[in-house]
């Protein structure tokens, strides 16, 4: 979703696709398509770690904040 492609290995970094999305994604990204099972995070919370780690200038909300979202019915 973040660089149009289907990822894996060879996927260029977000950065690198899209201007807009910051290079402190880079690492997480890498990690998050590496081939091997064993080299990606083991679970969600410790992606978020290491997102909530890159910006700890709380620029996306902090670490347990509580996201609602609701759309109004089309129609």
């Amino acid at each position: 979703m973040m660089t149009g492609q289907i990822p894996g290995r060879r996927s260029p970094l977000p950065s690198e696709v899209n201007s807009e999305c910051p290079s402190k994604l880079d690492p997480i990204f890498d990690k998050m398509t590496q081939d091997r099972k064993d080299s990606r995070y083991p679970d969600f919370d410790t992606m978020l770690d290491d997102f909530y780690g890159a910006f700890s200038d709380s620029e996306y909300l902090a670490k347990g904040d509580l996201i609602l979202w609701s759309e109004q019915p089309k129609g």
